[in-house]
């Protein structure tokens, strides 16, 4: 036996037992609920101000779930002789003090442990105990995707901090039972029963106790298991499971589509290569103190003899409440192990009901509905299966590349999710400014321009690969990119007509949620970007950004709109005069214009106030030349061939919108690229149909910009030359109705000319 085994087989990593300091309290707990809503439900019951949760069919005397109700005094002289985990492998820097080893039964069998402190106050917070999630597989899974304090990133095999960390309010204890289960062991011969185990459960907390004896005169011990254990509650809820993958759905998500497993493509619905590739790395196993002879890690093994009987489900519950043990049982709303049947069956308990199905907020989100009865409470979580959709994502098709791109969905406070992709700035993530792109033209998925001009790949038209972009924002900001509202790009919850104050309260609660899951990021200088329709979304948001609870509104620094879309009827003329000085336009007809409509001023000259025959002719001469195959995004450019169109659009036509030939609309390897089952799967996304989504209100771009400008924010407004939908003529005159003083005309002869712009800009 060599010197590590030795350490490990003595509990320690060499140091003095004295070294192994450590002062706790414990509550026991399981829960399987996920993400920020159960964290959050967590704290407001560690402080006493929601209802307990109870989570273990034991007797625990004279315990009062309230932090303040917990005496530290005699814990001044606790010491353990666990392993110490100092760093794990790949992980972020941090201050947290993680512990690893093994609860030995005999020589072939031993149950591996990870408990991680509390990061504020472990001498006064409670213990979870995580005890089960499915029957034969690691807890180890969901300890290093929702509830623990990092997150397994995707294909990087590197860790990241986990915002909605358990650990933030209590102390975790995480262990895989039975033998044979992630790195526990056991002997192959070994039979199980579902009294073998309730014992490996006692003796478990038994030899916790010893190892960490600070919580020897809290946990209590004298547990009364029966045949009511709470594991049992869990195997039974699982075990009540049709096949998870015969339909094809995701049954952890409906919304979602199923991930592929990397090693063996077959259809899993949650993809855990990264979790297999992680927990089987050699620096891995030997910071978590595996014994050699233990397996590969699995995420599942099956239970070889393990014998289960049926259980009365109503009657463990009644079991557990009887014995004065509180009950929280938490379901999202999402998943085939939906809140229906467990509603039905608390309800039907018979328990007086103390309070009415009521909603619960996180930071003013309605986030989830709690139920109160006697000695049970029930709580769904809004969405509850896609809250922990942010996920480190790589992109198929991407080149090599240290980019760090998250990917999912926001809830819009009403029936809607709302898709993003989230890059982090390539330098300086922490201090980069933080730019949101809100809107291009209404209907459109914002996931064009974003591969197509300013995002950091650039999507190949023949193979559906991507290319670096060398002029992406990214090498000067944090980039946010949004589908507002439902129904367009992979956003869900098509609503057919929308007002400017719903969609504004739409981008208000995506905000809210995405600082919610990015705090980090809540002290970068923030800018609001788009173009086209974001020239009056923009200045019509500014309001709204002071009522962010979860944002600083001092932080806005300014807006980037490009090719600004500035009074719709007055830019008819002024294209009309672009269209002309580039041979597009009849002299014949554009002189009558000019002398007989706009009495000689075509640069001030409004359509909507010219008789019937002038706008008739004004209209006719814009469309003849959008319509006549010249490419209106970029007139020196050919227009392109396009597909049929697809699930994920990119435009989603207004009726007024005046036609464009088919042949310049091409956006096909967008659609194809988008389209990919690999890429809505990396992007954790759901094609929507898109359908026409009408914006029936009018605007004053030039009151709205002046309001922006007047409150103290700076505004670049960027144009290409080349563009007849909203010409630079249009915003050059625009510009001079502001009434703002003029400076120098400077020209640039930089090669990535509109990305020299963006940081002089940031900069200035």
């Amino acid at each position: 036996m060599t010197a590590a085994d030795e350490r490990v087989k003595d509990g320690r990593d060499g140091r003095p037992e004295e070294e192994f300091q450590f002062c706790g309290v414990g509550y026991m707990m399981l829960d399987l609920g996920r993400g920020n809503e159960p964290l959050f439900a967590f704290s407001l019951w560690i402080i006493g101000t929601l209802v307990g949760y109870l989570l273990a069919q034991v007797k625990l005397h004279s315990i009062v779930p309230l932090r303040s109700n917990y005496n530290g005094d005699h814990l001044s002289k606790c010491r353990t002789s666990a392993q110490l985990l100092v760093e794990l492998p790949d992980a972020p820097t941090n201050n947290l003090t993680i512990y690893a080893g093994y609860f030995p039964f005999s020589d072939e069998e031993k149950i591996h442990y990870t408990f991680v402190h509390a990061e504020t106050n472990s001498n006064e917070s409670p213990v979870i105990v995580w005890m089960a999630n499915k029957v034969g597989c690691s807890n180890y899974w969901p300890l290093f995707s929702s509830i623990g304090p990092f997150q397994i990133t995707k294909n990087s095999q590197v860790l990241a901090e986990n915002p909605n960390s358990w650990t933030k309010h209590a102390n975790l204890l995480v262990i895989d039972i039975p033998g044979g289960i992630g790195y526990s062991l056991v002997s192959p011969s070994r039979l199980y029963t579902d009294d073998d185990l309730i014992n490996i459960y006692v003796k478990v907390l038994q030899q916790f106790q010893l190892k960490f004896p600070a919580f020897k005169g809290v946990f209590g011990l004298n547990f009364r298991f029966a045949d009511d254990l709470v594991f049992k509650m869990a195997n039974m809820y699982y075990y009540g499971l049709v096949s998870e993958n015969e339909i094809g759905i995701n049954p952890y998500n409906l919304h979602m589509p199923c991930a592929v497993n990397d090693e063996n493509n077959e259809r899993q619905c949650y993809d855990v290569s990264e979790f297999t590739s992680y927990f089987n790395r050699e620096d891995v196993r030997n910071a978590f103190y595996v014994l050699p002879e233990v397996n590969s890690w699995e995420k599942c093994a099956k239970v070889k003899n393990f014998e289960k009987k049926d259980h009365d489900f109503n009657r463990m519950i009644r079991k557990t409440i009887d014995n004065d043990i509180k009950l929280f049982l938490i379901n999202g709303d999402l998943s085939i192990n939906n809140f229906v049947i467990p509603q039905r069956i608390v309800h039907d308990l018979g328990y007086p009901q103390l309070s009415a199905k009521k909603a619960f907020s996180i930071n003013d989100v309605v986030s989830g509905f709690i139920t109160e009865y006697k000695g049970v409470d029930f709580a769904t979580i809004l969405g509850g299966a896609a809250v922990a959709a942010h996920l480190l994502v790589e992109l198929p098709g991407a080149p090599p590349n240290n980019l760090s791109i998250y990917s999912g969905y926001l809830w819009d406070g009403r029936k809607g999710r709302i898709h993003y992709i989230f890059t982090k700035a390539e330098e300086n993530p922490e201090t980069s400014p933080l730019i949101i792109w809100m809107a291009c033209q209404l209907g459109c998925s914002n996931y064009w321009p974003m591969f197509s001009s300013f995002g950091p790949f650039r999507i190949n038209k023949v193979d559906q690969t991507l290319k670096i972009n060398s002029k992406a924002w990214t090498k000067v900001a944090n980039l946010l990119v949004i589908d507002v509202p439902g129904g367009i790009g992979y956003s869900l919850g098509y609503n057919p007509v929308i007002f400017k104050n719903d969609l504004m309260a739409i981008y208000k609660n995506v905000l809210e949620q995405f600082f919610i899951n990015y705090p980090e990021h809540k002290q970068n200088d923030l800018y609001l970007a788009g173009s086209a329709a974001s020239t009056w979304i923009i200045p019509s948001f500014i309001k709204y950004i002071t009522e962010l609870e979860t944002a600083d509104s001092s932080k806005l620094k300014g807006a980037i709109i490009l090719n600004p879309a500035i009074g719709s009827s007055a830019v008819s003329t002024l294209s009309i005069a672009y269209m002309y000085y580039h041979g597009f336009v009849d002299e014949k007809n554009f002189r009558y214009l000019v002398s007989n409509c706009c009495n000689g001023d075509i640069d001030h000259c409004l359509v909507l106030n010219m008789d019937s025959e002038c706008m008739k002719l004004s209209l006719d001469t814009t469309i003849e030349v959008k319509i006549s195959g010249i490419n209106p995004y970029n007139i020196y450019e050919p227009c392109q061939t396009m597909s049929p169109p697809s699930n994920f659009t990119r435009k989603n036509g207004g009726e007024n919108d005046p036609p464009i030939s088919a042949s310049c609309q091409d956006h096909n390897e967008f659609l194809s690229y988008f389209n990919r089952p690999d890429v809505q799967v990396a992007l954790e996304a759901v094609p929507d149909d898109c359908s026409k989504i009408s914006f029936p209100e009018e605007h004053d771009e030039i009151a709205l910009m002046k309001t922006l400008i007047d409150s103290g924010m700076k505004l670049l407004l960027l144009n290409g030359d080349s563009d007849i939908i909203n010409p630079l003529t249009g915003t050059q005159q625009s510009s001079l109705d502001l009434g703002y003083e003029g400076g120098d005309y400077l020209c640039s002869n930089k090669a990535d000319v509109m990305l020299h712009f963006i940081r002089t800009f940031l900069e200035k």
